[in-house]
């Protein structure tokens, strides 16, 4: 496993909003610079509670993905069947042992981000237990020590 920052794999914020489209539209985009959260509304409705996706609890990234359901130590995750916050770190850990070169490394991310999305779509999370806050009643422009990113 090693860190690689969306520099250098020659990964951009717009390139993530088409990159999501496959989940979504995406409404907002705040970053901090270390983190960047994207708010997405869902093409369809997507199961919160009883889907098979499960989200580690420690590193908070979704199973087989490099993506990050957003959680906040207060609110929880921020995630309702309709929208919810997606976290795209600046540095992200990826297994190099097929591919070791960056610009390839980030053409395979491009690749395989819209199959994993959709997949997403389909089988839903599985949030049983876990704190959740409506999307809907929060503002995340309003998110301490972020800033909006206009495209």
């Amino acid at each position: 496993m090693s860190f690689y920052n969306l520099k250098e794999l020659n990964i951009k914020l717009l390139d993530f909003v088409n990159l999501l489209s496959p989940l979504g539209v995406v409404k907002k985009i705040v970053s901090n610079g270390e983190k960047h959260l994207f708010e997405i509304y869902f093409h369809n409705k997507v199961s919160v509670y009883d889907g098979k996706l499960n989200i580690q609890k420690k590193t908070n990234i979704i199973d087989s993905t490099i993506l990050k359901l957003f959680s906040d130590s207060k609110l929880g995750y921020i995630i309702n069947e309709n929208s919810c916050i997606i976290e795209i770190p600046n540095l992200l850990k990826i297994d190099t042992s097929k591919i070791s070169d960056c610009k390839l490394l980030g053409k395979s991310i491009k690749k395989q981000l819209p199959k994993d999305l959709s997949k997403i779509l389909n089988e839903g999370f599985n949030l049983k237990n876990r704190t959740i806050t409506d999307p809907e009643s929060i503002n995340i422009i309003n998110f301490e020590g972020f800033n909006s990113v206009n495209l």
